[in-house]
């Protein structure tokens, strides 16, 4: 199974040459998600190897999450709205600036998020300030889309 899902990626990464990327309508936001993508697998890896070493491929046995658990369910409960929130304010004409610095902003605070996560499970200053940067991203793309929305309907 890992061979074909290898295989169909380089056939897939092999056909963006007969692609031109100049049609694609969400150029920043794919930068974004691709950085983001690439960082979940990471996380996700990190919390699998454990799992197949211990046979424990579901559920938590009644023990606290890992800190590498918590790292991949924070980084999976923001950043699908976030990257949605990033690819509507782009598909809608925001300026270009400010999407890189939310895209920027966003792969930032993740960063920091996870890094703020010791391995102990307690949290340094960095994990508040990711979560709080990736907050700030999801409240100014989504003034910004309500705004534009309410125009909208003018």
């Amino acid at each position: 199974m890992g061979a074909t899902c290898f295989a169909t990626s380089l056939s897939l990464i092999a056909s963006l040459r007969t692609h031109s990327i100049v049609s694609m309508q969400l150029p920043t936001t794919a930068l974004y998600a691709g950085l983001l993508g690439l960082m979940h697998l990471g996380l996700a890896m990190r919390v699998g190897t454990p799992r197949t070493t211990t046979s424990l491929t579901l559920g938590r046995a009644a023990t606290p999450l890992t800190p590498e658990a918590e790292r991949l369910a924070s980084f999976v409960a923001w950043v699908p709205l976030s990257l949605l929130l990033l690819a509507l304010s782009e598909a809608g004409g925001f300026a270009l600036p400010a999407i890189h610095a939310a895209g920027a902003s966003l792969v930032l605070a993740r960063i920091l998020h996870a890094a703020g996560i010791r391995a102990d499970g307690t949290s340094t200053q960095a994990n508040f300030v990711g979560a709080t940067l990736n907050s700030l991203v999801v409240f100014g793309l989504s003034l910004g889309l309500l705004a534009m929305g309410v125009n909208a309907t003018r």
